[in-house]
């Protein structure tokens, strides 16, 4: 089991140092760019991102969107560049706050010696458009984040890509309706952007519901796709059950962490209570305005898709003791998509890609090389 709190820290280090350099969110309307220039002009807090260094120390700054800044401030210097290895200071401040923050500082840029340099023999270009070491992308669930795949990042030969959906992390959600479609799209805007063809699709939970809709709207974009813990064909009692939780969790205006309970075994709670930490801040620190939409159409989803436009090949896989995605609904699930194959998890429960993350990546492996 790796650290659970390392996570954030790995994917900040690894986006600021590089990916923010050619990517960035639009906040009005979740499209991205790939020319930092361009981003700039558009969005002057882009120009604000970066790295700074003065006098033993290093600090990142992202750019969250409306004024709104993801800050690391790092003893010793940057990450690679000096840093003592102790606990970063990480904050969220407003534009003013992170000018004041780096005043007098130098602004880094900092270039891999290998830019440009041939790629030794066997390495995986990340997205090089070719048509070997397809990516993988993994879609979270609702309430959830990325981060929520720390098991799966380094598990695959192939690149992974993990993002936060819309509304959730560090994805703004400006729209009152919202629609699955709306996840597709930005999804799709994701890929087109980066140039990549041909993906393999793993969603989790609403992930596997963005991931149908993806799925029939998109499917000769798909080299293979992967249905998680997904709900279909849900009884009277399972609906009474989801929109009950749904209408106390609005009154109440908060998430529980009794939700952990069915998310995981006992025994894994007991033995691994950061875990149980880490699921309870990011179900703390979400936007509830947010979540309620989004939730809103996991709770109503009618599993009404077009299931037979989905022509791409189909792991469908549960915890056998997930009580919200049963083993019955996904096998039922899985006589929906032609193509598709089933997968019983042993013990797991709903978030089993973490409490049994070998069993669920070895599967995933395997689907994806055979795919």
């Amino acid at each position: 089991m790796k650290n659970p709190s390392l996570l954030p820290l790995l994917l900040f280090c690894f986006l600021v140092s590089g990916l923010t350099n050619v990517l960035a969110a639009d906040k009005n309307s979740n499209r991205i760019w790939t020319d930092p220039k361009k981003a700039s002009a558009e969005d002057p807090d882009f120009s604000v991102q970066g790295e700074y260094i003065k006098d033993g120390l290093g600090i990142q700054v992202a750019a969250l969107g409306k004024g709104n800044f993801y800050t690391s401030k790092f003893k010793g210097g940057l990450p690679g560049q000096g840093w003592d290895k102790s606990k970063p200071v990480v904050q969220i401040i407003k534009s003013d706050g992170v000018n004041e923050l780096v005043k007098g500082m130098k602004k880094e840029l900092r270039v891999s010696p290998s830019l440009g340099a041939k790629p030794p023999e066997g390495a995986i270009i990340i997205f090089d458009g070719k048509e070997k070491g397809i990516p993988i992308i993994f879609i979270h669930g609702v309430g959830l984040d990325s981060s929520i795949w720390e098991s799966q990042i380094d598990a695959f030969e192939n690149t992974v890509l993990v993002y936060d959906i819309l509304g959730h992390g560090k994805t703004p959600l400006n729209k009152d309706n919202v629609s699955f479609d709306d996840f597709s799209d930005q999804l799709l805007n994701l890929i087109n952007e980066l140039k990549i063809e041909k993906i393999h699709l793993v969603g989790f939970s609403i992930g596997s519901l963005i991931a149908r809709n993806f799925a029939t709207r998109f499917n000769e974009r798909l080299q293979s796709l992967t249905l998680l813990c997904s709900i279909f064909n849900r009884s009277n009692e399972q609906k009474k059950i989801v929109n009950d939780r749904f209408e106390q969790t609005k009154k109440e205006n908060t998430l529980p962490k009794t939700s952990l309970k069915r998310w995981f075994t006992n025994e894994y709670l007991d033995k691994y209570p950061k875990v149980s930490e880490k699921i309870g801040s990011i179900l703390e620190n979400n936007n509830m305005s947010n979540f309620i939409k989004i939730y809103s159409l996991f709770v109503h989803h009618k599993d009404d898709e077009r299931f037979d436009d989905i022509k791409v090949k189909t792991l469908v896989m549960t915890g056998e003791g997930d009580v919200g995605s049963t083993p019955e609904m996904s096998n039922n699930l899985s006589k929906k998509i032609k193509n598709s194959t089933v997968k019983i998890i042993p013990v797991g429960k709903h978030l089993c890609s973490i409490e049994c993350s070998d069993d669920v990546n070895s599967k995933l492996k395997d689907h994806i090389l055979n795919a």
